[in-house]
């Protein structure tokens, strides 16, 4: 399974992460100008509207790729229950899911060690390279800083996590 943002803490719990949402709450409080995770007030308050509910496992995950999960509601106790083989990646400038809050706080909570890259470029730079068509469209999504070369980016992350499935999982 391999995910992004969002996707990416999707693709923790479906590899056995267990959230703790009062993580999060604690996080807006302590840094409520972290526009992307604490935009409203009701970010500092906790509501449970499915109490008794579990999360899903999903046992045919067998290995995983998260590229710059949402991650400020796992800790150790949390990231316990990961055996199978995890790649975790990182954006060198991502500001939308601030690395020190999230992907770095992330890797130190393992209690193994948990295989871990970064690359060049801003949150976005894991979303395929842009038509001009999305580029007009899109911008955010699609602008990468100077120096950046997200077909690059992409090419040596393909190889990255193929080498890494290829690694991980029985034939």
């Amino acid at each position: 399974m391999a995910g992004f943002s969002a996707g990416g803490y999707t693709t923790l719990v479906m590899a056995g992460a267990r959230p703790d949402l009062s993580l999060h709450v604690a996080h807006c409080k302590a840094h409520p100008d972290d526009a992307e995770l604490c935009f409203a007030a009701e970010q500092t308050t906790l509501g449970i509207t499915r109490p008794g509910w579990a999360l899903p496992r999903d046992t045919r995950v067998r290995a995983a790729v998260a590229m710059a999960p949402l991650s400020v509601m796992f800790d150790a106790k949390g990231l316990a229950d990961v055996t199978i083989p995890l790649r975790i990646y990182k954006a060198a400038n991502d500001q939308l899911l601030q690395n020190r809050f999230n992907t770095d706080p992330l890797l130190r909570a393992f209690a193994r060690p948990v295989e871990s890259a970064e690359v060049p470029g801003n949150h976005f730079v894991f979303l395929a390279p842009c038509s001009a068509a999305m580029k007009a469209a899109a911008a955010i999504l699609c602008s990468d800083p100077p120096g950046v070369d997200r077909a690059a980016v992409h090419a040596t992350l393909n190889a990255e996590i193929v080498a890494f499935f290829d690694r991980t999982l029985p034939p």
